[in-house]
């Protein structure tokens, strides 16, 4: 079985559970994957018994589950954010001068431009610590055995997957 990190499909592989000998009844399924992987293991569901009822094999699915790799603490992205002070400046730009001279306006305009770079820019770098593009690598690529324990009464049986994430 071959599963590409964080696949929603072709993550499962049929189990049979043949019959020997005429045994009929209940079989309780387990499974396990080995060895432990360094990030996001990749887990296995069975479903927990398969009934047999005469000499034909019963079929149990298999599914495997993994981690895709993600970005972790994206920065939340505004664009709305910068917009306050262009209109800002906008509007001083067209507010009717009168008897304002240029030196006056052009002090307003540089105290708002440094209002609003305090507010947007400023304060944003202060945070620190956020790690802001580390990532989750996910489950750790490599080859796993995924192996199926079958148990009824005081039989058990076990049978193995190979499992390769990509």
């Amino acid at each position: 079985m071959s599963v590409t990190r964080g696949a929603a499909t072709g993550n499962t592989s049929t189990i049979s559970v043949t019959p020997w000998y005429g045994f009929t009844g209940a079989v309780s399924l387990s499974c396990a994957i080995t060895p432990t992987a360094a990030s996001d293991p990749p887990t296995c569901n069975v479903p927990a018994t398969v009934t047999v009822t005469n000499e034909n094999p019963q079929n149990a699915t298999l599914t495997v589950t993994t981690t895709a790799a993600t970005a972790m603490n994206q920065r939340l992205r505004m664009p709305w954010a910068g917009a306050g002070g262009a209109v800002l400046a906008c509007v001083l730009l067209f507010v009717p001068l009168r008897r304002r001279s240029w030196l006056a306006l052009m002090a307003w305009v540089a105290l708002f431009a440094a209002m609003a770079g305090m507010g947007c820019g400023g304060a944003a770098g202060g945070g620190g610590g956020g790690g802001g593009g580390q990532k989750d690598p996910g489950t750790t690529a490599g080859t796993y055995t995924v192996t199926i324990t079958g148990v009824s009464g005081g039989m058990t049986e076990t049978g193995t997957v190979a499992l390769t994430v990509q």
